[in-house]
């Protein structure tokens, strides 16, 4: 193998990463939000809303990336996942939520961003 497609395949593992927290989501509903760090009783209007977010739309981000697996779709999943963690940062610090769950988001978010586009 070359060096190319070990990154293709790096590339195509975070990918698949973000398809099965998508999955997992989706089908986790409000006990997977809970272990998040959401609230333990999520309202139908919240519950709906982590499944289509977290659930339906990382599932189909996951799974069209690997299925088209253009340069095009990694830097656009890869800046996603890299602007949410940035994101996350810099709200970390401005409201100083120092919890398990944020920092713990905050680098799953850099690494399956940097996964993607670096990998």
């Amino acid at each position: 193998m070359t060096g190319h497609n070990n990154l293709m395949d790096l590339k195509i593992v975070g990918l698949a990463i973000t398809a099965l927290l998508g999955g997992s989501s989706l089908m986790g509903g409000a006990r997977l939000a809970s272990l998040l760090g959401y609230e333990k009783q999520m309202s139908p209007l919240g519950e709906i809303e982590f499944r289509a977010t977290y659930g339906g739309f990382f599932l189909m981000l996951g799974l069209l990336g690997i299925y088209l697996r253009t340069d095009d779709v990694f830097l656009i999943v890869g800046c996603s996942w890299l602007s949410a963690g940035v994101t996350r940062l810099i709200m970390f610090l401005y409201k100083r939520t120092h919890t398990k769950e944020n920092m713990v988001g905050l680098v799953i978010e850099l690494g399956i961003g940097a996964l993607i586009l670096f990998g």
